[in-house]
């Protein structure tokens, strides 16, 4: 049961993000090791070298505890899984636009990319984005900023923005309708295969075109998967939100079959340990 357990669990361990995958590990075999100890304490109690018993325990939990520090947590079965995406981002608002574009890597376990910077990527230029504005301002490919948005984990190279096979859209219209206070927005989607919608509003969102209901969580941002077998889709839709107040959307769109040179080199630098996912995205965010 206890080999079962671990080889389901500690795969797992490695995709976590910035839950502490070797306190969960540890705990578990901490379990498995009470369960066994509860059938054997009684006896070894009755022993006349229950001291001695003791000591030789905790000698070897020492040494194997500083035994582990001597070990590499990684090798070519046991890879470190991360995942970079060569990515241009537009920036609208009322009265202002800039692009900037760059590598974005996410790593898949609490470690992050320290581990990996030096020496492998001492010569780049690399800084932690951070969280901020809608769903962090990056293309998170599902709705996980929570467990690999950290700083520790994820992190941008500012570098020359990637050539894209075509040039993804969001069209919209927005219209105020004082009589009922409804906002209303008709939109459009040009992408690839795979997309992604992200929808803040400091009001209520009545109703939309995706679902019959609105989903209820305790955030202010809704992130919307559209996803299709083909190359290239177009996706309409429309949001009714209550009051005029402002209005954040984001868009982006995954080439999931394009790597760029820029791309290459950077999975060329990485140690031989690490299982890295490369492809280009494409992102815009614009305040209405």
């Amino acid at each position: 049961m206890a080999y079962m357990v671990l080889s389901f669990f500690t795969p797992l361990m490695g995709r976590l993000g910035s839950i502490p995958s070797d306190v969960i590990i540890g705990v578990l075999c901490g379990i498995f090791v009470w369960l066994v100890g509860s059938f054997l304490t009684p006896k070894l109690m009755t022993s006349a070298y229950v001291n001695r018993l003791v000591q030789i325990l905790l000698v070897v939990a020492v040494l194997g505890f500083a035994f582990s520090f001597t070990l590499k947590p990684y090798d070519f079965e046991h890879p470190k899984r991360m995942v970079a995406m060569h990515t241009v981002r537009e920036f609208h608002n009322m009265t202002d636009f800039y692009v900037d574009s760059g590598i974005w890597t996410v790593t898949m376990d609490d470690l992050g990319m320290n581990v990996i910077r030096y020496p492998y990527l001492s010569e780049i230029e690399y800084h932690a984005p951070g969280c901020h504005g809608l769903y962090c301002d990056l293309p998170f490919f599902f709705p996980i900023r929570d467990i690999y948005g950290g700083p520790t984990l994820s992190w941008y190279h500012p570098g020359p923005p990637p050539k894209l096979p075509f040039q993804p859209k969001l069209n919209f219209v927005s219209s105020y309708d004082a009589k009922t206070n409804v906002r209303r927005v008709n939109g459009s989607i040009e992408g690839t295969s795979h997309n992604n919608l992200f929808i803040e509003s400091h009001t209520k969102l009545k109703r939309w075109s995706f679902l019959d209901h609105i989903p209820v969580h305790d955030r202010e941002s809704f992130f919307v998967f559209l996803a299709s077998s083909k190359q290239q889709t177009k996706w309409n839709f429309w949001l009714e939100l209550e009051g005029n107040e402002t209005i954040e959307l984001a868009f982006s769109s995954h080439f999931l079959d394009t790597v760029t040179p820029e791309l290459t080199k950077f999975h060329n630098r990485l140690p031989n340990y690490v299982d890295d996912f490369t492809w280009v995205t494409y992102w815009a965010r614009w305040t209405l």
